[in-house]
């Protein structure tokens, strides 16, 4: 039954190999620690070993074109391809991506700074960030429109 775990991580397909009810692999694993230790084992070495194929599989997708491989690994290897719930599991600060600036804020801003260029790039910030930027954005829209209903009636 180990050999056969060995060769294949799922319980049911290891049991069937081997000729034995997966009843009777639980009746062992309950009453032999040593078995239950190795069965782990077994198990672990199988599932890495699957792993090291399907990332190979992965791999020579990625060779081969494949844009599908290409986005799985990007999105599970690369901090700025993960998805937003991906980031937030962060153990320091939950981190956000921050949208650029849309044209309209970068002409509104330019208006009163010629020099403004805005980040290049993703950028992560915190939630508190984001939070005070969205406040600062709205204030700022406020105060813009405002501006132009003035210049407007003049």
């Amino acid at each position: 039954m180990l050999e056969m775990l060995r060769k294949y991580p799922i319980i049911e397909a290891a049991c069937s190999k081997a000729g034995i009810s997966r009843s009777t692999h639980y009746e062992w694993m309950k009453k032999d620690a040593r078995y239950s230790a190795d069965v782990e084992q077994a198990t672990r070495a199988s599932i890495d070993t699957v792993t090291d194929i399907a990332e190979s599989n992965i791999i020579e997708g990625i060779k081969k074109g494949d844009y599908k491989c290409s986005a799985f690994w990007l999105i599970h290897r690369h901090m700025a391809y993960k998805k937003r719930n991906d980031l937030e599991d962060t153990k320091t600060e939950k981190l956000l991506i921050k949208p650029p600036p849309s044209e309209r804020f970068i002409a509104a801003v330019r208006k009163y700074d010629p020099d403004y260029n805005p980040p290049k790039g993703v950028q992560y910030i915190t939630r508190e960030e984001w939070e005070r930027e969205r406040r600062n954005a709205e204030v700022f829209s406020r105060l813009y429109e405002e501006r132009l209903r003035l210049e407007s009636s003049k």
